[in-house]
């Protein structure tokens, strides 16, 4: 399809085409046909033409172009054609617009970044208006020194020495600062290409990041494997007796409940207020209780059953140890089973990140680690290099910058003197008039291309709004040089830029 385009239009094909000559289609001409054409209609201007170049084998003449334009179902011819296909799209930017996608890469790469530009300054008309700049710079130059030889004046020859030398420092720097440009785009260029292999070896660092979280994930659950044995064991060691003490609690308890040792564990009578009645010989029923009288016996026998402060004491911690043992036996086998579940799930874990350890560690075990610590350090070092240079340029900037205040100074001095001279204010003049139209085709040219950058954005955008599933966001550099970045920010490979390139640059829809 390209080529049939090229040939109908510009009877040429492109350089990657096979068989130039091979106009005919073979079939064709092993059944005798000598003849062939390539028609092809279009709009330009809102009116539609048909284009249609014929070939014939027979003839060594060059092929024939005929044009005409479709009016109301009939075809008014275009003379010369050649002419009229040149003013639709120029021959010399015929390359620019017609190329095959395979291509695309090539010609869009960043080894092209100058033809690119240059590509569409062409488009654009660009080369006549860089043109008519240089000329006019160069007359400007005339006029000024015309200025300095017709006044014959030592100071105003003296002012035009140093124009010329700040101009001379302008154009040195502007060559030192298009070196430096170069050497940057280089280094960009070598940095892209570092990253781009890094992007590819950007699993391999989620690899290793992956095995060392498993590895820290891996060593806490050991630790809290080994943590959990401990407390099984301890609970054990503490919690053993709750568990072997139900018989003892509950043959203890029997003991202390049966009816033969009901008043006598603990006895009913205590000893103290026993003795302190007897002491007193009364009863605290009012009783007298004499020495050897038989109410006095009766009172002082009841000592064989009374217990002393010690035995309520012993008696009152039995039982508050038995029922301490036996309320500690209902909640110790929840403690072991909750133990016992912590421990199948830290051991659970614990195999699973090993597993995943395992087959992480066999995934990276074939990959080049220290090539890739390599290549992070050898874009460290452009990157520097890159700064430097970017600083160096902004330096050269400023040179050119205050080269060029100057020298504006300079050329008012000269502009104050030579009004006092007729001969010297023509060229005064004329150097004026250079200057300004000089400036307004520079600010011309540069909203041109500025434009044409918005319009390449825009379409490049649609494109990727109408193919592309993910959100992706553009960037263009003042050279066309074309990026894009996904949501995380990170620069996508070239090789997913060629169809937006291609689309965008041609004008066509991708596949």
């Amino acid at each position: 399809m390209l080529n049939a385009l090229l040939w109908c239009f510009y009877g040429e094909t492109t350089k990657r085409f096979e068989k130039k000559e091979a106009i005919l289609n073979y079939d064709a001409k092993q059944s005798g046909r000598t003849e062939a054409f390539v028609e092809v209609i279009f709009e330009h201007n809102d009116k539609r033409y048909r284009a249609k170049r014929y070939f014939d084998a027979r003839k060594t003449t060059s092929d024939s172009l005929i044009v005409t334009r479709i009016q109301q179902g009939s075809q008014i011819p275009i003379e010369p054609p050649d002419t009229f296909i040149n003013t639709v799209i120029p021959r010399e930017m015929a390359p620019h617009f017609l190329f095959d996608g395979e291509h695309a890469e090539v010609f869009l790469g960043e080894d092209n970044r100058n033809s690119i530009e240059k590509s569409i300054q062409e488009i654009l008309g660009c080369g006549v208006i860089k043109t008519a700049i240089d000329d006019l710079r160069y007359l400007t130059n005339v006029y000024k020194r015309e200025i300095a030889s017709t006044m014959d004046s030592g100071k105003v020859s003296q002012l035009e020495e140093e124009r010329q030398s700040f101009l001379q420092l302008i154009e040195i720097a502007e060559s030192n600062k298009e070196k430096l440009i170069s050497k940057r785009n280089i280094i960009e260029e070598q940095v892209e290409d570092i990253e781009q292999n890094l992007r590819n070896s950007a699993a391999t660092k989620e690899l290793q990041r992956r095995r060392d979280d498993l590895k820290q994930d891996k060593d806490r659950l050991a630790i809290s494997r080994a943590k959990t044995v401990d407390e099984k064991y301890k609970w054990l060691g503490e919690n053993g007796r709750y568990v072997v003490s139900t018989k003892i609690s509950a043959e203890t308890f029997k003991f202390l409940d049966e009816k033969e040792h009901r008043g006598r564990i603990p006895s009913p009578y205590n000893e103290e207020f026993v003795k302190d009645i007897l002491n007193s010989e009364e009863c605290i029923c009012g009783t007298k209780l004499p020495q050897d009288s038989l109410e006095r016996n009766k009172v002082a026998s009841l000592l064989n059953k009374a217990a002393d402060q010690t035995m309520r004491d012993r008696i009152t911690k039995v039982r508050a140890r038995i029922t301490s043992l036996k309320n500690e036996r209902v909640k110790a086998p929840g403690r072991l089973r909750r133990l016992s579940e912590r421990l199948a799930e830290v051991e659970s874990e614990y195999d699973e990140k090993e597993a995943k350890l395992e087959e992480v560690s066999a995934r990276l075990k074939d990959i080049d680690i220290d090539d890739i610590a390599e290549r992070e350090s050898r874009r460290r070092e452009l990157s520097g290099k890159l700064k430097n240079t970017i600083r160096e340029v902004g330096k050269l900037d400023s040179d050119v910058d205050r080269y060029k205040i100057k020298v504006a100074n300079i050329d008012r001095q000269i502009k104050l003197l030579a009004e006092k001279n007729s001969k010297a204010l023509k060229y005064v003049k004329r150097s004026s008039l250079c200057e300004s139209v000089r400036g307004e085709l520079e600010t011309r040219l540069n909203e041109e291309e500025e434009k044409a950058r918005n319009i390449l954005r825009s379409r490049i955008t649609k494109v990727l709004d109408s193919t592309s599933r993910k959100t992706l966001n553009l960037r263009m550099t003042d050279e066309y040089i074309i990026s894009l970045e996904n949501q995380d920010g990170l620069t996508l490979p070239k090789e997913g830029l060629n169809k937006a390139r291609f689309s965008a640059w041609s004008g066509s829809s991708p596949a």
